[in-house]
């Protein structure tokens, strides 16, 4: 079936409109990324995604959601910024499409490539504040390459994972240095209250 241009723009609103009410509902990171890495799987008819973000070492590029590929087959594999596809992806932020993943003599991977009949694909980084934090990679297995309005609408979707992303790592840090107040006052010797902007007690020891 072929769907015209309104139709086209009617399903990107959906899209849209699912991965902004999961952006505001869901805790989870990787049920949420899953959930975006699906979305964009069926709207860019691809069959495999692999989504990999930066370590909090800054080192490695460890595996966060697989689709359409085991995942202990993937998440053995790892990467470092400038290494392979992936770490020079990340190195960079340059987004990358290729026809045939398994002779790119770019990729590290071609014998993983041909084991699943990786061929097509499109890449792209994840951004924090303009430094690169992940890398997301769409897999086709046909040689139908994506088109420049595919990969742009890739990149729009990588900036939903992103958004996600920092939500993530803003909650963690909030319920960390929560803790680590509690802990502190507790363990004061000296009687402690805390108050909120309008005079009113909200803690004490």
């Amino acid at each position: 079936m072929v769907v015209g241009p309104e139709g086209a723009d009617a399903n990107l609103a959906r899209v849209f409109g699912q991965l902004g009410d999961a952006l505001t509902s869901s805790l989870d990171l990787r049920d949420l990324l899953r959930f975006i890495v699906e979305e964009a799987m069926v709207t860019l008819d691809a069959e495999v995604s692999l989504l990999r973000l930066l370590d909090r070492s800054s080192q490695h590029l460890e595996l966060e959601v697989a689709c359409g590929v085991p995942d202990k087959v993937v998440r053995q594999v790892r990467f470092r910024p400038g290494e392979g596809l992936a770490g020079r992806l990340l190195f960079d932020g340059i987004p990358l499409r290729g026809v045939n993943l398994q002779q790119d003599p770019r990729a590290s991977q071609r014998v993983l490539a041909r084991q699943f009949g990786w061929q097509s694909f499109a890449a792209v980084a994840l951004h924090l504040h303009r430094q690169p934090i992940g890398v997301w990679f769409l897999i086709r297995k046909k040689r139908k390459p994506f088109t420049d309005e595919e990969h742009a609408l890739l990149s729009t979707l990588a900036d939903f994972a992103s958004v996600a992303v920092e939500r993530s790592w803003l909650l963690h840090t909030i319920v960390r240095e929560k803790h680590e107040s509690e802990m502190v006052l507790q363990a004061s010797a000296n009687g402690i209250l805390v108050a909120d902007g309008h005079g009113r007690v909200v803690d004490m020891n």
